[in-house]
C-alpha cells in the first residue's frame, strides 16, 4: 500500500468512524475507532507508508498534547487542594496493581511504572460526553467531579514525563534536571505567567490574527526550539497549551481551538491515532498480550468500583456511575507509548498498553449509566459541569 493510497483510507475511514459513532450517539468512540482502525490497515501497510504515518503522526502528536494543556487549569495555591489529594491518592491506589500484572508478565520494572501511570490516568475530553450525561442524570456534585477529572490529567502528564526521564536516564543528573525543569515550569505557569503575561499576550493576540497559520507557526517554533534545548516537543506543547490557558480568556481559547479544528482535530491527531493501532498487529489480538490486557482491564475496573464505593462517595457525594467517568484515557496511554518507544521497550509491552487503554476507552459504550439497586437517591446537582463539550481528547 502506497502512502496516496493509506491516506485515501484513512481519510474514507474517519468519514466512516464519524458517521457511524454520531449515528449510535457514542462520541467517546471515535478516536478508539481510528485505533481500530489502524490496526486493520497496519496489516498491508509497506514500510515507506509506515514511516510516513509515523512522521505526520508526530504533528498530530504535538497538537493533542496542545490541546490537552489548553484544557487544563492550573490551580493556584490553596484551590482545589482536596482535588489534587484525590488524585495523588488515585494513583497510590491504582499503579501497584498494574505493577503487579507487568511483574507477572516479566517485563521490566520501569516500563511496567510507565504502562501502569498511563492506564492510571484519565483523558477528560473523552470523559466530558459521560460526564456531561451524568450531570444531565441529577448526579451530585459535576463540578467537583470535572476538577477532581482534571487533577488525573495534570498528575498523569507530569508523572509520565518524569517517568519517561528517569526510564530513559536512570537515577542520575541528567533525569534530576528534566524532572527539576517540568517542575519549574509549572510553578512559573501557575504563579509567573501574569508578570510576563503582558507581552506574551500581545503575541498571541498576533498569531491569532493570522488564525491558523499564526497559531502553528508559534507553537511549532517554540516546539523546535524547545527541542533543541533538551525539552521534548511534546511536552514543550502540554506547557505551552498550559500557558496559553493561563493567559488566553475563553474567547481567545475558542478561537485557538476553532482555528486548530480542520487540520487538527479532523486530520492530524486521527491520523496520530490511527498510527498508534498500526503499532499493532493482528496477530497481538491472539497473543498472551492480548489476555494480559483483559485481565488487566477486569482487574482495574473492578478495583475502581470498589474504591469509589468505600472512599471517592463518600469523600465527594457522587454518585457511583460516576466511576465511569475514569475509564477513557486512550490519550494518557498515547502518551505511555510514545515514552516506551523512544526508550525501545519491547514491543510486547506497547501491545499490552494499548490493548488495556482500548479496551478501558471502550467499556462504557456498553456499560449503562444508573446507580446500582440499593444505592440511595443522589442530591440534585450542586454546581453545572464545567468547560466547554469536546467529542474526544
Amino acid at each position: 500500500m502506497k502512502s496516496l493510497e493509506a491516506i485515501l483510507l484513512i481519510l474514507a475511514g474517519m468519514i466512516g468512524i464519524q458517521v457511524l459513532c454520531g449515528r449510535f450517539r457514542l462520541p467517546g468512540a471515535i478516536f478508539p475507532g481510528y485505533v481500530v482502525y489502524g490496526l486493520l490497515l497496519g496489516a498491508g501497510m509497506s514500510d515507506d507508508t509506515r514511516v510516513f504515518l509515523r512522521d505526520a503522526g508526530q504533528f498530530g502528536f504535538i497538537l493533542l498534547l496542545y490541546l490537552l494543556g489548553l484544557e487544563v487549569r492550573i490551580p493556584r495555591m490553596g484551590e482545589s487542594l482536596l482535588a489534587m489529594k484525590a488524585a495523588a491518592r488515585w494513583f497510590l491506589w491504582q499503579v501497584p496493581l498494574v505493577m503487579l500484572v507487568g511483574t507477572a508478565m516479566g517485563l521490566s520494572p520501569g516500563a511496567t511504572a510507565l504502562a501502569a501511570l498511563a492506564l492510571s490516568g484519565v483523558a477528560v475530553g473523552m470523559a466530558h460526553p459521560l460526564l456531561h450525561e451524568y450531570s444531565e442524570r441529577g448526579g451530585a456534585r459535576s463540578a467537583e467531579l470535572l476538577s477532581w477529572l482534571v487533577a488525573l490529567e495534570v498528575w498523569a502528564i507530569l508523572l509520565l514525563s518524569g517517568g519517561d526521564a528517569l526510564f530513559r536516564f536512570g537515577l542520575g543528573w541528567d533525569a534530576a534536571l528534566k524532572i527539576f525543569l517540568m517542575v519549574f515550569m509549572i510553578g512559573l505557569l501557575a504563579h509567573g505567567a501574569p508578570v510576563v503575561g503582558g507581552a506574551i499576550r500581545r503575541i498571541l493576540d498576533r498569531a491569532l490574527r493570522w488564525r491558523i497559520h499564526g497559531v502553528l507557526l508559534l507553537l511549532f517554533g517554540l516546539c523546535a526550539v524547545s527541542d533543541r534545548i533538551g525539552l521534548a516537543a511534546p511536552k514543550a506543547a502540554f506547557f505551552l497549551g498550559l500557558f496559553t490557558h493561563t493567559l488566553a480568556d475563553e474567547k481567545g481559547q475558542d478561537t485557538i481551538e476553532e482555528s486548530l479544528r480542520p487540520l487538527a482535530r479532523d486530520f492530524l491527531i486521527p491520523i496520530f491515532f490511527v498510527y498508534l493501532g498500526t503499532l499493532v498487529s493482528v496477530k497481538a489480538l491472539f497473543s498472551p498480550a492480548m489476555l494480559w490486557a483483559a485481565l488487566t482491564t477486569l482487574l482495574l475496573v473492578c478495583w475502581r468500583m470498589e474504591l469509589f464505593r468505600r472512599k471517592f462517595m463518600p469523600m465527594f457525594g457522587w454518585r457511583f456511575d460516576a466511576v465511569r467517568t475514569t475509564l477513557p484515557n486512550l490519550s494518557m496511554v498515547a502518551v505511555g507509548v510514545q515514552a516506551l518507544r523512544q526508550s525501545r521497550a519491547p514491543e510486547e509491552v506497547t501491545d499490552w498498553l494499548l490493548l488495556s487503554g482500548l479496551m478501558l476507552s471502550l467499556l462504557p459504550m456498553f456499560w449503562r449509566a444508573g446507580a446500582p439497586s440499593g444505592e440511595p437517591a443522589s442530591e440534585s446537582s450542586e454546581g453545572e459541569c464545567e468547560g466547554r463539550p469536546e467529542s474526544a481528547s
